[in-house]
């Protein structure tokens, strides 16, 4: 009998011994491999990721520059027509100007500014605003005033502020709409100055639709919980996309992205996850 239990417990005692030596010889190193493997691939597809979303984030801010150099570009016209610069001088040194304004000088202001926005949807309204607050418009004159206050405007001050150079304007609803839409807008506006004299003029301003950005993202693929924000160098919002509501929204994105270089503030920065 006891030569039976010490059988019985060698045997166990090598099983045990063989369980270990498989432990040890086959089992640890599979697992240590495959949790190397595991976050090598990991790290791989992070990698990855990374770079496709810096390739698309690199293609929308090429769209979205090309569609506001175009603004920018369009914001200059005004200084190469005579007869446009030439009215905004009459109405520069006659304080009755919007009184006596020929009907003819101002249809030629309206014709001029249709023709800038033709064929450009992504284009709400152009507006040409005299010395006076007198403003010019290609949109219905029902939505429009006549007459505005810029000084009362918070875009005003950053406009002039740059001498004649283009300004990029972030989210914002103008006090001269007078549609009850609420609608906000991201604007291209510039002063416009007499090119010989520098005499100040007027300023002329490109409200873009908030729809701009929706085309140039459409083709764009985004991550269920995918997030991209289009801020400037305060961190003013000009565009906001999240694909689901627990996806990381604006103000997350700006903590995440701290201490980036912006650029400057006449520039828009995209952001995304």
């Amino acid at each position: 009998m006891k030569r039976k239990v010490s059988t019985l417990f060698l045997q166990g005692t090598l099983r045990a011994k063989i369980l270990t030596l498989f432990l040890c010889l086959i089992a640890i190193p599979l697992s240590l491999q495959g949790i190397i493997t595991y976050n090598k691939f990991s790290a791989s597809t992070e990698l990855r990721t990374a770079e496709y979303t810096g390739q698309i984030v690199g293609q929308i801010n090429r769209n979205l520059e090309r569609n506001i150099r175009e603004m920018k570009r369009l914001s200059l016209m005004p200084l190469y027509d005579p007869e446009v610069l030439s009215i905004l001088k009459e109405i520069q040194t006659n304080a009755s100007a919007t009184s006596f304004l020929s009907m003819e000088k101002r249809e030629k202001m309206t014709l001029y500014i249709s023709s800038l926005s033709y064929s450009r949807p992504e284009v709400k309204g152009i507006q040409i605003i005299a010395g006076n607050g007198m403003i010019f418009s290609n949109l219905d004159p029902s939505i429009m005033k006549s007459k505005g206050d810029l000084a009362e405007e918070g875009w005003y001050s950053r406009v002039i502020k740059e001498q004649g150079a283009a300004v990029i304007i972030p989210q914002h609803r103008p006090g001269y709409y007078l549609d009850a839409s609420g609608e906000r807008y991201v604007s291209v506006a510039r002063l416009l100055r007499e090119p010989y004299t520098k005499v100040p003029l007027g300023i002329i301003k490109i409200d873009m639709k908030m729809d701009m950005f929706d085309q140039i993202l459409d083709d764009m693929p985004f991550t269920k919980d995918g997030s991209l924000i289009i801020v400037n160098e305060g961190n003013e919002l000009f565009y906001e996309k999240r694909e689901s509501v627990g996806s990381p929204g604006y103000r997350t994105l700006l903590q995440e992205t701290d201490g980036i270089n912006r650029g400057d503030a006449n520039q828009m920065m995209i952001q995304g996850q």
